[in-house]
């Protein structure tokens, strides 16, 4: 019998980890980025002929349904003073890149762009025994590419 409890198979190599990645704004990599959620979806619909089992499909727009960045305050801070009027609401439309760095274990890096970014709103979070203050702030986008 095989000893399947020590068995260990490893398909892909190492994954990308949080050390891999480098979050692109405004210009600038920002390390006080703790993280960052993104979504979007496309409609896909079945087609029905006579019958009671679909004939084919078909798909609808894609939607992009936003994201929210999590930054160490002193990093929203840095971009909060260069917005106009001191309002991240009011910066232009701009792009996040998410670099996936390769290295010798992982030498196949991308990027992720998301396009015509807009933030949105900001939340602040403080509770006792916090080590250091974190702010969340939404966003709009519309497109992304993979390079």
């Amino acid at each position: 019998m095989a000893d399947t409890v020590n068995q260990q198979v490893i398909v892909n190599g190492v994954n990308f980890d949080c050390s891999h990645i480098s979050v692109i704004l405004l210009g600038s990599v920002r390390p006080g980025v703790k993280s960052v959620a993104y979504n979007y979806n496309r409609t896909s619909a079945n087609t029905y002929g006579i019958g009671n089992q679909p004939v084919s499909h078909g798909y609808g727009q894609t939607m992009y349904t936003g994201g929210s960045l999590e930054f160490i305050a002193d990093e929203l801070e840095s971009i909060i003073k260069a917005a106009p009027n001191g309002d991240i609401t009011n910066i232009p439309p701009f792009e996040i890149k998410i670099a996936f760095t390769p290295d010798a274990l992982n030498p196949n890096g991308k990027v992720e762009t998301l396009k015509f970014v807009r933030l949105t709103g900001r939340t602040q979070s403080l509770k006792g025994g916090d080590t250091h203050v974190s702010n969340t702030v939404s966003f709009e986008f519309a497109g992304i590419t993979y390079e």
